[in-house]
């Protein structure tokens, strides 16, 4: 499921965050594809590197919330962000930590992220048959008389009964 991708962008949307502080955002790329990104300035990465002594790993946990699983992943800490595959349609969760033999330390965790639905065809990695494109697309409203292919302008009209003869 997650997937390291070493071309980072430069600049991380989003709001800053503070000098001197842990962070981890997260960004929806498309509906099977999040970038993670963290910054580990605060006293609360320093703690934990101090109380977990030298031997630590860096691990972005996957939170599946829609499904209930979770996945960690081997990060460093330097390289400031990780791309992680996901399904479509489904709520995630992440968090980075540090885990030693038999020790786990969270340092940050993002806000839950829906991520949006595939469209047609999307789901199966190919572009969306003919048939899907038509159901895509904007359905014209039916309109008695309007021709729309004509590049004539329409003028609604109501339809007049026909004048009787007795009326004169």
């Amino acid at each position: 499921m997650p997937q390291d991708n070493s071309e980072a962008p430069d600049e991380r949307p989003g709001s800053e965050p503070a000098e001197g502080e842990d962070s981890l955002g997260a960004v929806v790329r498309g509906p099977e594809s999040i970038y993670v990104y963290w910054t580990l300035e605060g006293p609360r990465s320093r703690t934990v590197g101090r109380q977990l002594g030298g031997d630590v790993e860096w691990v972005l946990r996957v939170l599946d919330l829609s499904e209930g699983t979770s996945t960690g992943v081997s990060v460093e800490p330097e390289a400031g962000g990780h791309y992680v595959e996901v399904k479509p349609g489904r709520t995630y969760g992440f968090e980075l930590a540090a885990r030693a033999p038999g020790r786990w330390r969270t340092v940050c965790r993002t806000e839950r992220i829906r991520v949006p639905q595939a469209g047609p065809g999307e789901e199966a990695g190919r572009p969306p048959t003919a048939l899907e494109r038509i159901r895509l697309a904007p359905q014209k409203p039916n309109v008695p008389g309007l021709d729309y292919e004509s590049t004539e302008p329409y003028l609604a009209t109501s339809p007049h009964p026909e004048p009787d003869e007795d009326d004169s």
